[in-house]
C-alpha cells in the first residue's frame, strides 16, 4: 500500500470554508427568516449556492472518511497504469452510507479494484485490502479495510462478482 500523501494545493480548505458559510446560510433562511415570496428570488439564488456544497457533504462523508474526502488533505491512490480485466457501470450500488445509481462504474485489475463515482471521485483497492466477497440478500458484498473508502461495497452484477473472485484466487 502506497504511503498517504497529501494535496499539494490547499484548495480543500477552501471547500471546507464555503461549506461550511453555505450551510450556515441555509440554516439562518429557514430558521429566522422563513421562506415568503419576497424573499424567493434570495432563496433561488441561494440553492444554486447551497446544491455543491450539500453534495460535497453528503456524498463525500458518506462514501469517503473525512480525510481522504474532497474535504480532506489527503490523495486517494490512483488507479494502477495496467488495462483493466474487466469494467461494468453499476445500476445500483453503495458504499459506505452512500447509494448510487448508474453512477458508479467498477474496474477489476490484476492489482485490485476501481471504482469511479461520476463526477466525484475515483478510488482503488488493492487486491490485498479486500477481506471478503460474499452473496447475501440478493446482492454482492464486498468488505475490505482500505482506509481511503468506507466499507462494505454492496452491488449487482454477476459478472464482476466473478471477475473479483478471479484476481482473489
Amino acid at each position: 500500500m502506497i504511503p498517504e500523501q497529501l494535496k499539494s494545493n490547499n484548495r480543500y480548505i477552501f471547500y471546507r470554508i464555503y461549506c461550511v458559510i453555505v450551510i450556515l446560510i441555509w440554516i439562518y433562511v429557514f430558521a429566522f427568516i422563513g421562506l415568503n415570496n419576497q424573499h424567493l428570488k434570495y432563496f433561488l439564488l441561494m440553492a444554486l449556492f447551497s446544491i455543491p456544497a450539500w453534495i460535497m457533504v453528503t456524498y463525500n462523508w458518506a462514501t469517503f472518511p473525512f480525510k481522504y474526502s474532497i474535504l480532506g488533505p489527503n490523495i486517494r491512490q490512483p488507479f494502477p497504469l495496467e488495462p483493466p480485466i474487466f469494467e461494468e457501470r453499476m445500476g445500483v450500488a453503495s458504499i459506505g452510507f452512500g447509494s448510487y445509481t448508474y453512477t458508479m462504474k467498477m474496474y477489476i485489475f490484476k492489482s485490485g479494484l476501481g471504482i469511479s463515482l461520476f463526477g466525484s471521485a475515483k478510488v482503488f483497492i488493492p487486491k490485498n485490502n479486500i477481506i471478503s466477497l460474499e452473496l447475501k440478500n440478493s446482492q454482492y458484498r464486498l468488505i475490505h479495510n482500505c482506509p481511503e473508502l468506507r466499507s462494505p461495497i454492496w452491488f449487482f452484477g454477476t459478472e464482476t462478482f466473478e471477475k473479483i473472485e478471479e484476481i482473489l484466487i
